[in-house]
């Protein structure tokens, strides 16, 4: 085999489609395809990388099987209706290939972002778990616009039962977190914008910018716990709610730390 291998056999090679010996021998003396097939599995490397890395986790074997299906599809018709014998149909296909995995890396980076609509959208198409999901801070009742921090973003798990353990990283010393006891089943976190989060069954995890942090615990679940910089602020026990954390003032339903220096 002499020609360079076309996309589509290097596609095919790729997702094991084919046994391929033929071409395996040809990519054996050609760097040129070798460096094309390893172009191929990186991508996919990528997208797969940028799925598992939602807070919401969707069947990406799914997502590609319908656009598998969606492109052979595709394939069909433009191959009942072409009136010219030539490479323009499988080019067109390898178009649709390309368009299709950039379209799962787009929104597997959108549905990433805090505060994205497509994380809700993506769980809703896939079969993903909506319980967790980003969302913009709550309006504070009689507040003025001004301290609503409309920069901050957060995220909400519902928790039937518990555990639950809320966990903040890189919080920057002389930061205020701010605690709320809230009747029900609902854990939130609100920090600035460029905060990441990430959630998993009974835990919520967040990498925070410079800035206040806002955290809704529900009284409706048992344990809880919160974790900042790998020291325990809050835990509940048997006895009640423990504090250790640098506390600045406490109420009934409201706790202020700040991280000291």
């Amino acid at each position: 085999m002499s020609a360079h291998l076309d996309e589509g056999r290097l596609l095919a090679l790729r997702d094991r489609d084919t046994d391929g010996e033929e071409a395996r021998r040809h990519l054996a003396s050609c760097a040129a395809c070798t460096e094309a097939l390893d172009t191929l599995r990186a991508r996919g490397s990528a997208v797969e990388a940028a799925l598992s890395s939602l807070d919401e986790q969707w069947d990406v074997e799914a997502a590609r099987s319908r656009v598998r299906g969606r492109v052979a599809a595709a394939s069909a018709a433009a191959a009942r209706g072409r009136t010219v014998v030539g490479r323009r149909p499988r080019a067109a296909l390898w178009s649709l290939s390309r368009a299709a995995g950039l379209l799962l890396v787009t929104a597997a980076a959108a549905s990433a972002l805090p505060g994205s609509p497509l994380r809700a959208w993506l769980g809703a198409r896939f079969g993903g778990d909506e319980r967790a999901a980003t969302v913009p801070p709550p309006a504070v009742e009689g507040a003025p616009a001004a301290a609503l921090a409309p920069e901050a973003t957060g995220i909400r798990l519902s928790v039937p039962s518990g555990p639950l353990r809320v966990v903040l990283h890189d919080v920057a010393a002389g930061s205020e977190v701010r605690v709320r006891l809230v009747p029900g089943t609902e854990a939130s976190v609100y920090a600035p914008a460029g905060s990441r989060f990430t959630s998993a069954a009974g835990r919520v995890e967040a990498r925070v910018t410079p800035g206040e942090v806002r955290i809704e615990l529900p009284t409706g679940v048992d344990p809880v716990s919160l974790e900042v910089g790998g020291r325990i602020y809050l835990r509940s026990t048997e006895a009640g709610l423990e504090v250790p954390g640098p506390v600045v003032t406490r109420t009934e339903d409201e706790i202020l730390f700040r991280i000291p220096g």
